[in-house]
């Protein structure tokens, strides 16, 4: 009960974000302009008629439809037609989507640009555990022989 709750007020906020995007992107042809239109009057009668912040996930999936086919109609070259398409696709990373360079270093190239940081690290405490290891060894002998 209470997770259909919390999905709901999710699916609400994302509508609203969907929204917000209809309203702050340029538009570049007119057949994203009439897409536009018709999100906007779905939204005002899906605003109009609704009291709490909930939303179903019929109406979140209304909203992506317009955003989808809005991006589509809206892109006015091959490059930006074929980047659509992939995002809609296979969708973006966290990065991409906040607008953030992506991050060119994978694990393996950090491994090698930071691997002998590493092993100086991790020497660094297997030495130390061992230090700690034989002093306490040689204290407790030192104690079971002293008595």
């Amino acid at each position: 009960m209470l997770d259909s709750y919390f999905k709901s007020v999710a699916n609400a906020d994302d509508i609203e974000a969907i929204a917000h995007y209809f309203q702050s992107t340029p538009v570049r042809t007119s057949e994203a302009q009439g897409v536009k239109n018709k999100f906007m009057a779905w939204y005002q009668n899906y605003s109009a008629s609704i009291f709490t912040k909930v939303a179903t996930d019929e109406s979140f999936l209304t909203a992506s439809r317009y955003r989808d086919e809005f991006n589509r109609m809206n892109a006015v070259t091959p490059q930006q037609q074929v980047a659509v398409r992939t995002v809609q696709q296979y969708g973006l990373t966290r990065d991409e989507a906040l607008g953030i360079p992506p991050n060119t270093l994978d694990l393996w190239s950090r491994t090698k640009r930071y691997g002998k940081w590493i092993a100086v690290g991790a020497g660094a405490l297997g030495v130390g555990y061992i230090a700690l290891q034989t002093k306490a060894a040689a204290g407790f002998l030192r104690r079971v022989i002293t008595g």
